[in-house]
């Protein structure tokens, strides 16, 4: 039986690291689609490669306010010196989805709202917070309420997983609404 959780644990590991570089591998491709305009009036070669090399950058870049949750609540489980258990490891999966998802809704409506106001950076991430803001936050509270549910529950496993999600899906909450737009107004436009 411990080997079997053992091989559990490990394989949910790897699918979560797989699971990290296939949606960074999405960023960066939702950077070159949203940079598909400066691409399209590049006339040199050397400026479509300072675009493509911004873009992955600033793909990797929007990386940080998914995985930093992660960090957070596995980090502070090993400083505790709590165990990494098979519920621990699958909060994880499901806070990097639900990062991803919101940072994915930030990030494209940034982008439309530097369309709309011609490169204002601070008027465009007014924009986004205020069109995607409620929609974020109403389902993480949502999502915490029902993870909290479960983690009232008798079943050891159950409880702290739903305990541990509701907490890392808040953490990711709060890096959405501050890291994000940090990076939006520092970093992405000048990767």
């Amino acid at each position: 039986m411990q080997k079997a959780q053992d091989q559990m644990l490990l394989d949910l590991i790897n699918s979560f690291l797989v699971a990290f570089g296939f949606i960074a591998g999405m960023m960066i491709i939702l950077m070159l689609g949203l940079a598909y305009q400066d691409l399209r009036t590049s006339e040199s070669f050397a400026t479509t490669g300072i675009i493509l090399v911004r873009s992955v950058f600033a793909g990797l870049l929007a990386m940080i306010p998914n995985i930093l949750p992660c960090i957070a609540v596995l980090g502070s489980m090993g400083l505790a010196g709590m165990t990494i258990e098979i519920g621990s490891m699958m909060t994880a999966s499901v806070a990097l989805g639900i990062a991803v998802d919101d940072t994915l809704h930030l990030l494209v409506e940034y982008r439309r709202g530097l369309a709309r106001f011609v490169g204002d950076k601070q008027a465009a991430l007014r924009h986004a917070l205020t069109h995607v803001g409620r929609a974020i936050s109403c389902t993480t509270l949502a999502v915490c309420a029902g993870l909290l549910v479960v983690g009232a529950g008798a079943l050891q496993n159950q409880a702290e997983f739903g305990m541990l999600g509701a907490a890392t899906l808040a953490i990711a909450w709060l890096v959405d609404v501050t890291v994000t737009p940090a990076l939006c107004l520092k970093l992405i436009d000048e990767a």
